[in-house]
């Protein structure tokens, strides 16, 4: 049964479908373009980049195409337009990834990725045959100008940090009160046929304050996963969390 229909509460998007599976999953979008300025986010995201700007921004500092859509001076760099949106940013030249300022990182460091094709930044997934194998084509789709699509990802954490850089560390969770449900929606526009501009927008909440069905539903959806997606998701002793508090 596909459970995918996104619904909206507290600014979670909740997208999340049984049975688990790892593709692509793009769709196009037609709605308000980010990104958003007036970050709520200004001085976490500074906060990070004070402490971990190594691993959280590099590459091309500035890209005319990037500043000229988002309306900003010729003169700001990448992590000057980080620190004026929400999102998270990066900057795809021929499917090569050649800029990023992620202060929110999913678990990777940012600055490890540059350089690297979309293929290879997604090498590490479990379970990534099917997203592998539309890689081609999805970097032709998503840089035709004018282009935007949306994906939404999400994953549970016991680390209560919109950034989950693999240096910090993630407590050990004792009940379903310890863990977080986290939402990306990631947003490509495509410029000029060759450059594609990423956005990535972070929202996390308690578990408990999502509905019962929502809960089951991620439930299911983690029991569908295989062992090395639930590895590479560290969703082991999450698992066991939602088994022993959850009676289906």
């Amino acid at each position: 049964m596909d459970k995918s229909k996104i619904k909206y509460m507290n600014n979670i998007i909740f997208s999340v479908k049984v049975p688990y599976t790892i593709s692509s999953d793009i769709t196009k979008y037609d709605g308000e373009l980010p990104p958003t300025f007036g970050s709520n986010y200004s001085e976490l995201k500074k906060n990070e980049l004070d402490k971990h700007g190594n691993l959280l921004c590099g590459g091309i500092e500035y890209n005319p195409l990037i500043n000229k859509f988002c309306n900003l001076p010729e003169s700001y760099t990448i992590k000057d337009i980080s620190l004026e949106i929400e999102e998270d940013i990066a900057v795809l030249e021929n499917g090569i990834l050649k800029s990023i300022c992620f202060c929110f990182p999913s678990g990777f460091n940012p600055t490890d990725k540059l350089n690297l094709p979309l293929f290879n930044i997604h090498s590490p997934v479990a379970d990534n045959e099917k997203l592998l194998k539309s890689n081609d084509n999805l970097v032709k789709v998503i840089s035709k100008k004018d282009s935007v699509f949306r994906r939404y990802v999400w994953t549970l954490t016991t680390l209560n940090k919109l950034s989950q850089l693999p240096i910090y560390d993630r407590p050990k969770p004792n009940s379903i009160e310890d863990l977080y449900f986290r939402t990306e929606t990631q947003t490509t526009i495509g410029l000029d046929n060759q450059t594609v501009l990423f956005l990535v927008k972070l929202n996390m909440v308690k578990l408990t304050l999502l509905s019962t069905n929502q809960i089951v539903t991620i439930k299911e959806s983690i029991d569908s996963m295989s062992e090395n997606v639930l590895n590479y998701k560290s969703l082991v002793e999450i698992k066991k969390i939602l088994d022993h508090s959850i009676n289906l």
